[in-house]
């Protein structure tokens, strides 16, 4: 079995998915049904909602996974603690703790710390609207208006909580004349921030599928395409969206006579695994 570096991943999942593709591409008739049997599972069910993300690994899957990629003591703590980590979901300051006690482990990897106030900022839609509210003009400390001025009601103790945060971090500034929106930026290089971005988009996503119903077709633009690609082209690709997003933003955003602040969202992803020569004529 080829043996890849769980220190590598910060997210379990992805380290699961990983050993399975590298299996398939090294023995083809590697399968999930094969993989569950070297784990003495009773099916391949459980292990594919696990990496699916539609449930957690139990206690007893994370000892047969242990026991299977031979862990020695450092590998195992660190692969339970992505295990936990995947499993906390509203307490920030918990999450950074434990991305902290895993970083220790990790310490072949150089990575930048970043605290509960940063993983907050970076990880929520809303922050990023007060910076944006500030530009415009339109910031306020007077929590009950600024419950009024977002779609999702946030609970005042939230948004008290973000203002906070964003003084603090230097990304807002308080004047005489209301906020200002400072030009600082964080750093987002590190495993612990990329953490933070995954959750960003994660509620960014989940904003607007409750857009689709929530918001008057004539205020949004919500569309899809589904279309062969080629893989060679990856990169052009994204630097094609990028392209888009720079010169979208240029031309509309700024304005000084700003209406709404709107969140702007790209999806580009397959829906795939590669295509082999000859396999789904009907896509090519």
């Amino acid at each position: 079995m080829e043996k890849l570096n769980v220190f590598n991943y910060s997210d379990y999942r992805e380290f699961l998915l990983g050993h399975y593709e590298s299996e398939k591409n090294r023995w083809s008739s590697f399968s999930y049904n094969v993989w569950a049997k070297k784990l003495d599972l009773k099916n391949n069910t459980s292990i594919i909602k696990v990496i699916k993300g539609q449930r957690n690994a139990g206690p007893e899957m994370i000892k047969k996974l242990n026991s299977y990629f031979s862990f020695n003591a450092k590998e195992q703590e660190y692969f339970e603690g992505l295990v936990r980590l995947s499993q906390i979901k509203d307490d920030d300051k918990l999450k950074v703790m434990l991305m902290m006690d895993l970083q220790k482990l990790n310490h072949k990897n150089k990575q930048i710390l970043i605290d509960e106030k940063e993983f907050s900022t970076i990880s929520n839609v809303w922050s990023f609207a007060y910076r944006q509210l500030a530009r415009a003009g339109h910031l306020t400390d007077d929590f009950e208006k600024l419950q009024k001025v977002f779609i999702q009601k946030l609970p005042i103790r939230k948004l008290r909580k973000l203002m906070n945060n964003l003084l603090e971090l230097n990304l807002l500034e308080k004047n005489d004349n209301g906020y200002t929106c400072l030009s600082n930026s964080i750093n987002t290089s590190d495993d612990v921030a990329s953490e933070a971005l995954k959750r960003f988009h994660e509620e960014a996503l989940d904003i607007a599928k409750n857009a689709i119903r929530d918001v008057n077709p004539k205020d949004r633009e919500i569309s899809g395409l589904t279309f062969s690609f080629c893989e060679k082209d990856i990169d052009e690709a994204k630097e094609m969206i990028r392209d888009f997003q720079d010169k979208f933003v240029a031309h509309f955003g700024g304005k000084t006579d700003a209406t709404h602040i709107y969140q702007l969202q790209n999806q580009f992803f397959p829906l795939t695994k590669k295509l082999k020569r000859g396999e789904h004529e009907t896509l090519h």
